[in-house]
């Protein structure tokens, strides 16, 4: 290493240690903040102005945290919401809670976790950084297209399937006020070509690590064959990473029903998971099926499941539109 590399580096390990310490400094500040709320009672919550969150949230992102962020501003909408509350109040405090303790031994977390830890909080990951990581080449299938818009940031996540691997990822792209992403991607479409992960416990996020082609659409690998492979899939990468906020589920032979306005999906041995409907997409995959079994794509937030698309008949249907 010459000496202005050296120089560079030094200069990196201050900026680290000076953002670290004024991120640990806020999480402390909230860990204060969230003792205070539970002395008073989550009641006392209900008579709190927007403000009350808002102040917390501005803190967390002075103090560069913005995960933490995110998830006061979603407290901010629970007080009062449905009957059970509290429960979802105590659910977002207690991750915010793990984050405060896992920072505070970020040094002495496995390389893996400390990332998790690290992205979770709220630190980018420099691209770099990710094209030095774990590699897969496969033919990736568009399975699952969404947008969604945080603030001014429109936020994009394109799911892909290896159709020899039977691995699952998402790309993520952003795009700031009116601009548009950079990228293009249809659903349908096989991408030929390597993907490169994203550090972490687990592999679920990648990018292309050079330009691909498109090939036509060849043959699914097999999705889960049940409940419970898919359920003990899920257990195991939770306990890794236990900040994962959404995880990806490809299930053969379901069929989708509905009960007093709720529907699940029933595999072979008549288990049953709800599902989620916020954009019509339950109803589109029950009129597309038939009520027959398919193979269903999408992502499981701990709870229910949210149906992306489906394979009936031969065909990719997509859900979303």
């Amino acid at each position: 290493m010459t000496p202005e590399d050296q120089k560079k580096q030094i200069a990196k390990q201050k900026r680290e240690a000076k953002r670290h310490a004024r991120m640990l400094s806020g999480l402390n500040d909230l860990e204060t903040w969230m003792i205070d709320i539970l002395r008073q009672g989550l009641a006392a919550l209900e008579s709190q102005p927007y403000s009350f969150w808002t102040s917390m949230a501005s803190r967390m992102t002075d103090s560069q945290v913005k995960g933490a962020d995110r998830i006061i501003k979603q407290m901010a909408l629970i007080p009062a919401s449905q009957p059970n509350w509290p429960a979802k109040m105590l659910e977002k405090m207690t991750q915010l809670y793990m984050l405060i303790k896992a920072f505070r031994r970020i040094n002495d977390l496995p390389p893996e976790l400390a990332t998790d830890v690290k992205t979770f909080a709220g630190i980018s990951i420099r691209k770099e950084d990710v094209l030095n990581g774990q590699k897969s080449s496969d033919n990736w299938l568009i399975i699952g297209v969404l947008e969604s818009v945080e603030e001014d940031l429109k936020v994009r996540r394109t799911w892909l399937l290896g159709t020899s691997t039977g691995q699952m990822l998402q790309i993520r792209d952003y795009a700031h006020g009116a601009r548009e992403f950079t990228e293009s991607y249809t659903f349908g479409a096989t991408l030929k070509g390597e993907i490169v992960f994203y550090p972490g416990s687990i592999p679920l996020r990648g990018i292309f690590s050079a330009p691909y082609d498109i090939i036509p659409f060849q043959t699914l690998p097999p999705g889960y064959r049940d409940f419970d492979q898919f359920l003990s899939k899920y257990s195991h990468s939770i306990s890794q990473s236990p900040w994962m906020r959404t995880f990806p589920f490809f299930l053969d032979n379901v069929f989708p029903v509905i009960n007093d306005d709720q529907f699940f999906l029933v595999d072979q041995e008549n288990n049953i998971i709800p599902c989620l409907d916020h954009d019509l997409s339950s109803w589109k995959l029950l009129a597309f099926s038939g009520g027959h079994p398919c193979s269903v794509f999408g992502e499981w937030n701990g709870k229910a499941l949210f149906p992306l698309s489906a394979h009936i008949d031969g065909r990719l249907v997509n859900l979303k539109i």
